[in-house]
């Protein structure tokens, strides 16, 4: 009887984490599933979003972003991704294409 409630406590906890953190559950799966992914400094593991994800095989972000930036994965070592700042106002800016961003950083 005891293990019954101790399962259904923690399929509830599971289950509440899951509705109220969903970006934590999905961040820490890619960052322990995918060796590439990484989490900008910038941002955290509670509000960085994955918005766009590499077509092939590999589970990695492509573009992301959380409540200040737009993020863009770079693939390079030195500097795995680069960003802009929502607050800046650029015309023709489309999230998911960095090449339309007016500064990058």
């Amino acid at each position: 009887m005891k293990a019954i409630k101790l399962i259904l406590i923690v399929i509830t906890l599971i289950g509440l984490m899951i509705c109220l953190q969903p970006k934590l559950i999905v961040n820490t799966w890619f960052l322990l599933t995918e060796p590439v992914n990484v989490i900008p400094k910038e941002s955290s593991i509670l509000d960085f979003n994955p918005t766009v994800f590499n077509p092939g095989s590999g589970d990695w972000w492509v573009y992301g972003e959380d409540s200040e930036r737009y993020y863009y994965f770079t693939y390079e070592q030195n500097k795995p991704y680069i960003y802009t700042l929502k607050s800046r106002k650029c015309n023709g800016l489309i999230p998911t294409d960095y090449t339309t961003w007016c500064v990058l950083e």
